[in-house]
């Protein structure tokens, strides 16, 4: 069984930012890759953008094609060729994608060759082509302190190990020597000398007693080269035996759990199985097409993986003696490879700057973690709960999270349709609203549902009972949420209780948006009209007559003002106190949606025909018109800080609001999204969509999202405990 990545082959960056480039500054006029506009002012006219604004254009589209080929290398290197001063979301966004880190740091002057963590988690060994090996302080897992220098070998360091009780250190060499250290004090303790050629890996029994040291020699006749594994004494030195196999360097060792096989990666191809104490080669597992680099065993001892130069990860069953798994996705060399503590996970390391999380089951390949430069080398998972330390030919070393559940991007159902996706002011919490009837609050960072509020229709006929609207009041106080039922609701989201009702609409209640002091609601129906209310008392402050259906409303800070978009393919500014109004847009077909730019000027809409469109409040005068959907664009919002504007169709498109060029797309959903908003910090973006799927898309580092969880848990944890 080959279990194949779904991911397309690698595209060398020289040929992917030539094609970019080429399409995205040569797209014919009126291509949504261009971005063309028509309408007037600034690019819209057909002005020619800046260099350095084209540059940055293409810089992100080479970007953002490299993030799609999993290639975080040379999407690093386009991101990190923009100026600061140039970085918007849309770059912090496509930063976010193209590192999977936790934490890197410059361990090394030269290429780190081997990690592995001490068995309590509190030391991470590292050695380096240079010769050098350091030993780090770990207590702080994601920021290791250098604790000392392992000094002594002569020649590139090929491999390294700790002791089952943590106490020596093991290393081995291109000097051809096995040495021993201290690691309390870092003390060479004795090298252990008598290999022909350089010594390639190293590995202690489980019961610390014996030192497996692997290498090759060369013979007077045929076979000319013999691959050899040197069996040591630990508490003398001595060596005990010396086992061989095939024609060729053994380049990995590892010992089964139980400690009764010794297992060895091939430079011919073949992982050869060692009973341990008789040495007498008991299987030579066949299947990889190069060199075998590095071998492990799952921690029961029933499964052994081997990574090889032929871009492959191999499972095998131990006990049969044969192959069960070919795990095959990596676009370069496989370097390394490691089983999780609890044997769930496979990681692999490869030269094609990834580390991938497989399933060890059934090889599903559970994320690709990008970010690690110059190629993977080694791999080290520590104890349950510790970070996957991994070692890269610049000298880096990576820490990674061991859970591929860090890796998917936050995503949950609300089905059968998810309608709407709001988060509270502080960014703590996140209300979904559903066909079902029913609005979810849930934990932004860690995706919990915390209450489930019900009360819009009868709780049993959907199309009487679906929410389609939602909206914090700005203290994040009180929840509101429209329904079909022709009814708002508003609630305590600490408490999840219903605190009123308001009732008036004649129609589905579809948007609602609170004025900025929230002193105000706005609500849009299908029954024509837009109401403002006054949530404190329930009454209606005005009665706007839209004259059909209302799709989406815009309140002004100061509640002054509200925007309509119907369905009359019309788009309204409203006066709040005199309920007169003025066209701000019109166009053939429905307007979908409209919002009011933060600072008060600008007003921007979206269509049926796919095209967004951004104009002068007070004038009407179109600024830019963009076709920038295939499809029906049904929501758009401005970024809080309105440099930014995001419409939603099939797919998420995020415009630079001062030139009307779309600047990243993406699509979170299976199925054309309903509702986008983003957080008042301006970090996240939320989306819902028909397919009853809710995304969160970042502009924030995994590392950032990661830390959040861990507090939102430990807060979660000490409320649980107080209770």
């Amino acid at each position: 069984m080959t279990v194949r990545s779904p991911h397309r082959p690698r595209w060398p960056a020289p040929a992917l930012a030539a094609v970019l480039l080429s399409g995205l500054l040569s797209a014919p006029s009126g291509s949504t890759a261009a971005g063309q506009a028509s309408g007037a002012g600034g690019a819209a006219s057909g002005e020619r953008l800046p260099a350095e604004y084209e540059s940055y254009l293409a810089h992100l589209a080479a970007a953002q094609g490299a993030v799609r080929l999993r290639d975080g290398a040379a999407a690093r290197r386009w991101l990190d060729a923009v100026p600061a001063e140039r970085r918007g979301w849309e770059w912090r966004h496509l930063d976010a994608l193209a590192d999977s880190r936790l934490a890197a740091l410059a361990a090394h002057g030269a290429a780190l060759t081997a990690v592995a963590w001490s068995p309590d988690g509190r030391s991470l060994a590292t050695a380096a082509a240079d010769g050098e090996v350091k030993l780090w302080d770990a207590s702080r897992p994601l920021e290791p302190a250098l604790a000392r220098r392992l000094r002594g070998h002569e020649a590139e360091v090929l491999s390294v190990a700790f002791s089952p009780d943590g106490a020596l250190v093991a290393t081995a060499s291109a000097d051809r020597t096995v040495r021993l250290w201290d690691r309390a004090s870092g003390a060479e303790l004795r090298a252990l000398e008598g290999h022909d050629r350089k010594v390639w890996a190293v590995a202690f029994s489980p019961d610390g007693a014996r030192l497996a040291a692997s290498s090759f020699r060369v013979a007077s006749g045929e076979p000319r080269i013999v691959g050899t594994v040197h069996l040591w004494d630990v508490a003398s030195g001595e060596r005990r035996a010396t086992v061989e196999g095939g024609t060729a360097p053994i380049s990995s060792l590892a010992f089964s759990p139980d400690g009764r096989l010794l297992a060895g990666g091939s430079w011919r191809y073949p992982v050869y199985l060692w009973d341990a104490a008789s040495g007498e080669i008991v299987a030579e597992l066949a299947g990889h097409e190069a060199h075998v680099e590095a071998v492990a065993f799952s921690p029961d001892g029933g499964t052994l993986a081997s990574a090889s130069d032929d871009r492959t990860v191999r499972v095998w069953d131990v006990a049969a003696r044969s192959g069960r798994l070919t795990l095959a996705g990596h676009q370069g060399m496989v370097k390394a490879v490691a089983f999780s503590p609890d044997g769930r996970w496979i990681a692999s390391g490869s030269r094609d700057d990834t580390v991938r999380l497989w399933d060890a089951a059934n090889g599903a390949e559970a994320a690709v973690l990008v970010g690690s430069p110059g190629g993977v080398r080694a791999l080290a998972f520590g104890a349950v709960g510790a970070p996957l330390a991994s070692g890269a030919a610049d000298g880096s070393l990576s820490m990674w999270a061991p859970d591929p559940a860090d890796y998917r991007r936050d995503r949950w159902r609300h089905e059968p349709a998810a309608y709407a996706a709001v988060a509270d002011p502080a960014g703590k919490r996140v209300a979904t609203a559903s066909y079902a009837g029913t609005v979810e609050l849930r934990d932004l960072a860690t995706g919990e549902v915390l209450a489930t509020l019900s009360g819009h229709g009868d709780g049993g006929d959907f199309e009487a009972s679906s929410v389609n609207a939602l909206a914090f009041r700005p203290d994040g106080r009180v929840l509101a949420s429209g329904s079909n039922d022709r009814t708002i609701r508003l609630w305590d989201p600490a408490t999840g209780a219903e605190l009123a009702r308001l009732a008036g609409h004649e129609g589905s209640v579809v948007s609602l948006r609170y004025s900025g002091d929230g002193r105000l609601l706005a609500s849009g129906s299908y029954d024509g009209t837009a109401r403002v209310w006054n949530p404190e008392t329930g009454e209606t402050a005005a009665r706007l007559e839209h004259g059909s259906a209302v799709h989406d409303v815009a309140s002004s800070r100061d509640g002054r003002s509200v925007a309509t978009a119907g369905g009359d393919g019309e788009v309204r500014i409203w006066d709040v106190a005199s309920g007169r109004s003025r066209l701000a847009g019109q166009r053939e077909g429905a307007a979908y949606s409209v919002d009011l730019g933060p600072d008060g000027a600008l007003v921007a809409s979206s269509w049926a025909d796919g095209r967004v469109v951004l104009s002068d409040l007070e004038s009407g005068r179109e600024i830019w018109s963009r076709s920038g959907h295939d499809g029906a664009a049904y929501r758009l919002r401005f970024s809080p800080d309105g440099a930014r504007l995001a419409s939603a169709a099939s797919e998420i498109v995020l415009w630079d609001v001062a030139t009307g060029e779309p600047l990243l797309d993406w699509r979170p959903h299976g199925a054309a999204i309903w509702h986008l908003s983003f957080t008042a910090d301006g970090t996240r973006i939320l989306s819902s969509s028909w397919d009853g799927s809710v995304a969160v898309s970042d502009s924030v580092r995994l590392a950032v999202r990661r830390a959040e969880r861990e507090r939102a848990r430990a807060a979660a944890e000490a409320a649980a405990r107080s209770d």
